[in-house]
């Protein structure tokens, strides 16, 4: 399943968790967990309270872009991504 992927991601990113806004990534988690539940416009939610507490954590740019994508709306999906690149090339998934 697609949200396995981000598990490993996640889990990916908990070396640079300490470099992060803790809230920050307390969304970004919680945008995790409502993800593997479907619930996409939860998780966007929370992905964008993230990215509003630390605009430079391109996991939660990763992860929001991966919910529009299930959502269907390819264009901020790929405005999302891109963004991830932008902030971090060497993020595992991007």
């Amino acid at each position: 399943m697609r949200y396995s992927i981000l598990a490993v991601l996640f889990l990916c990113i908990l070396s640079t968790a300490c470099t992060q806004d803790q809230d920050a990534v307390s969304y970004n988690n919680r945008g995790v967990a409502w993800a593997g539940k479907g619930e996409f416009d939860k998780a966007i939610a929370d992905y964008t309270e993230a990215i509003r507490l630390d605009p430079k954590y391109a996991a939660a740019f990763y992860n929001r872009g991966m919910a529009w994508d299930d959502k269907g709306d390819n264009d901020k999906a790929i405005a999302d991504y891109t963004e991830a690149i932008r902030l971090n090339p060497k993020l595992p998934a991007a």
